[in-house]
């Protein structure tokens, strides 16, 4: 139930915040990350009012996975998927709760991401139906996005603090270090993305087809690494503006 009012909540909060912030004085990423801040207080109220009412959200998961681990632990099909033929039935569920147990660790970041993600979406389509009315900043190409230097060192010092605090065993268990790392690779795939963005704008292939190959390096281990590097070397080395020069000096020749 309560997570169904967070996912209701990442709905509706973006049309009920984004229109004071689009203006024409503001930066749309400003208007995105005041929503994102919303959203995620939100969802943060709404878990301490589960902790405190009763059970907090993470121990009613895991108890909700306990109750059917066991049947889904006897499920041919996924016992042949998890290469669990040799295991025992308490082993197998014994496996899939920690599976399910470490997909729940995610759930602070997938807020924190579907909501900026719905937030940027909102951000472009009440944006284009005010600037009827009256001017304010439209949503810049998806290739020109980049990430704001401060935001990025304060990314990095946050990583960096939770990696140290994870491997000196100051956290109990790695769901931090967890949280931060999936935010680390989304920041920097979506500067990588925008680099890929450029390359196809400047080469003339439509941008749906760059959309599809970054959904599905992004579902690729060694395909996200790749893109987080080039997002890196965009932020540290300005790739998409070598590109446009390079871009430009064929153009001349």
């Amino acid at each position: 139930m309560y997570l169904l009012i967070i996912f209701f909540l990442i709905l509706i909060i973006p049309f009920l915040v984004m229109p004071r912030y689009i203006t024409k004085s503001r930066s749309p990423y400003e208007a995105v990350i005041m929503s994102d801040i919303v959203i995620c207080a939100a969802a943060a109220v709404i878990f301490m009012v589960q902790s405190i009412t009763g059970d907090g959200m993470f121990t009613q998961l895991h108890n909700g996975v306990q109750d059917i681990a066991g049947v889904v632990a006897k499920d041919s099909n996924v016992i042949s998927l998890l290469g669990m033929e040799e295991l025992s039935a308490g082993e197998r569920t014994d496996l899939v709760v920690r599976l399910y147990d470490e997909v729940f660790k995610l759930l602070p970041v997938s807020i924190l991401i579907f909501g900026a993600v719905m937030s940027y979406i909102v951000y472009i389509l009440l944006s284009r139906s005010l600037n009827r009315r009256s001017p304010v900043n439209l949503m810049p190409k998806f290739r020109e996005f980049s990430v704001p230097s401060g935001a990025v060192f304060v990314l990095i010092g946050i990583y960096l603090l939770v990696w140290m605090l994870t491997a000196t065993e100051t956290f109990s268990d790695n769901s931090y270090y967890v949280n931060i790392d999936l935010l680390f690779d989304f920041v920097f795939f979506l500067q990588g993305m925008s680099a890929v963005f450029m390359l196809f704008y400047l080469k003339r292939i439509p941008s749906g087809f760059a959309l599809v190959l970054c959904i599905v390096l992004w579902n690729i281990y060694i395909g996200r690494t790749m893109i987080v590097v080039i997002g890196m070397f965009d932020v540290i080395f300005g790739l998409k503006g070598k590109m446009l020069a390079n871009n430009g000096r064929n153009q001349r020749k």
